[in-house]
């Protein structure tokens, strides 16, 4: 099979950078996309209302790059509304996300399209945090073995959307990522893996930058993200439609009534207000005699 079949199509990947306050990062960002050693790219820059120089700065590079295209939302909308008003702009059959604050390795958009495009039937690609030591990577999974293994064993689909490549087609098939903060990444993942296959990459295809404003940190201050992280996941293993069987979302729902309780319990431990801990325990809706058999162990 030749290397692109679809070489021909122009842009074949739409690479979409969200983007605020980036001012000492967006050269970075921009420079690492362009020197990618496949070229078949759009690269789409949408700014939500920066209050620094990220607009003009990132504005700049269409001067000297047609395939650069700089917008800036007339009001801030927030992380994931701009992630779907950025793939509204994109003409790409992929669409390859990367913040603003981030970089690209200079082969890791050829390894990632080409993925996609070895594995047709596959609607995602998401950056692996582990080094598989039974086969190479990529790595063809169907979408029953990708949920098997995120909810009961580990975190395949927890890459944020830097790590990620998308089909087009899917993604506006999916609606894009829902409003939820935080996780919006891990529900439209999830609900991909409802009909389509995952292919694992290679880890270290992106370099994400560590900083204090960065929006990890930003999930780790808030102190009511791992109720909303725990309600998203419930929700889909009480889903009837969700493609594993009766007893495996049984002991999965349990793995993660198990994590819950455990981090609960160990934020009383660290010193954590009990009225923030009770709140967490009465959202979850965890049985007392659950709540009680945790506290024992």
């Amino acid at each position: 099979m030749k290397e692109f079949d679809l070489a021909d199509k122009e842009p074949l990947v739409s690479v979409l950078m969200v983007s605020f306050n980036h001012a000492d990062f967006i050269v970075d960002a921009i420079s690492s996309v362009l020197d990618s050693t496949y070229q078949n790219f759009e690269l789409i820059v949408v700014d939500d209302c920066s209050k620094d120089d990220t607009y003009r700065i990132a504005l700049a590079f269409t001067e000297t790059d047609s395939r650069v295209k700089v917008y800036q939302n007339e009001v801030n909308i927030g992380d994931y509304p701009n992630r779907n008003k950025a793939a509204s702009y994109a003409s790409g059959v992929y669409l390859k996300y990367l913040d603003g604050d981030d970089m690209i390795y200079t082969d890791s958009l050829k390894i990632m399209v080409s993925a996609m495009e070895r594995y047709r039937d596959a609607a995602l690609g998401l950056q692996q945090f582990i080094l598989d030591d039974v086969k190479p990577y990529p790595i063809f999974t169907t979408n029953s073995w990708a949920l098997k293994t995120h909810f009961l064993e580990r975190n395949v689909l927890g890459t944020g959307p830097s790590g990620a490549i998308i089909k087009t087609s899917v993604f506006l098939e999916a609606g894009g990522f829902s409003g939820e903060k935080f996780v919006g990444d891990s529900d439209l993942w999830i609900r991909i893996m409802y009909k389509y296959p995952l292919v694992l990459l290679q880890p270290s295809l992106v370099w994400w930058r560590i900083h204090p404003a960065q929006e990890s940190k930003n999930e780790a201050k808030d102190k009511l993200m791992i109720i909303v992280r725990y309600k998203l996941y419930k929700k889909f293993l009480q889903d009837p439609l969700l493609p594993m069987s009766e007893p495996e979302k049984a002991i999965a729902l349990k793995k993660l009534n198990r994590r819950f309780l455990t981090n609960v319990l160990k934020k009383m431990m660290d010193g954590d207000k009990l009225s923030y801990c009770f709140q967490l325990l009465k959202e979850s809706s965890i049985s007392l005699k659950e709540v009680a058999k945790a506290t024992f162990h």
